[in-house]
C-alpha cells in the first residue's frame, strides 16, 4: 500500500467543507431532496472535500434565500433542532460576510469611477506626464 498522509490535520477549507457538507445533508433531507454521493462523502470525509466548498456555499444560500417563511421557521430557525441552529448560525455569519463584500465592491467601483472621470478630464499630453495610459 502506497504511502499516505491520513495523520495530516485538515485546512480550515476541508473542515468547513465537511460541516457545510454536513447542513446541506440535513437541508436536502429537511425538503425531500436527494443529496448527491460527493455531498455525502464530503460529509463523511475528515477532509471534507474543499474543491465543492464554493458551489456548496452558493446552494446553501440559494435554497435558504428562496424559502417560504414556513419552511424557512421549520428548517433554519427550529431552536429546537441542533442542526437547525446550526445552520441559522452559518446563514447569518454567511449573509454578513456578503454584506460586507458587497460594501467593498462599491467603495472599489465608486473609486474606479472617479479615477475614470478624473482621467477623462486630463489631455493626452496630461496623462503621459502623470504615467497613466
Amino acid at each position: 500500500m502506497p504511502c499516505k498522509s491520513d495523520h495530516m490535520e485538515a485546512t480550515s477549507d476541508e473542515t468547513e467543507s465537511r460541516r457545510l457538507a454536513n447542513l446541506v445533508m440535513y437541508l436536502n433531507d429537511s425538503l425531500d431532496i436527494t443529496t448527491s454521493e460527493d455531498i455525502k462523502e464530503a460529509a463523511r470525509s475528515y477532509y471534507g472535500n474543499a474543491e465543492i466548498l464554493d458551489s456548496l456555499t452558493a446552494y446553501t444560500c440559494g435554497k435558504i434565500k428562496r424559502m417560504d417563511e414556513e419552511t424557512l421557521n421549520r428548517v433554519v430557525y427550529d431552536g429546537r433542532n441542533p442542526t437547525a441552529r446550526q445552520l441559522a448560525d452559518w446563514h447569518e455569519q454567511h449573509e454578513a460576510i456578503d454584506r460586507r463584500r458587497l460594501g467593498e465592491e462599491k467603495k472599489r467601483e465608486e473609486k474606479d469611477n472617479l479615477v475614470s472621470s478624473a482621467l477623462s478630464k486630463l489631455t493626452d499630453k496630461e496623462k503621459k506626464a502623470l504615467g497613466v495610459k
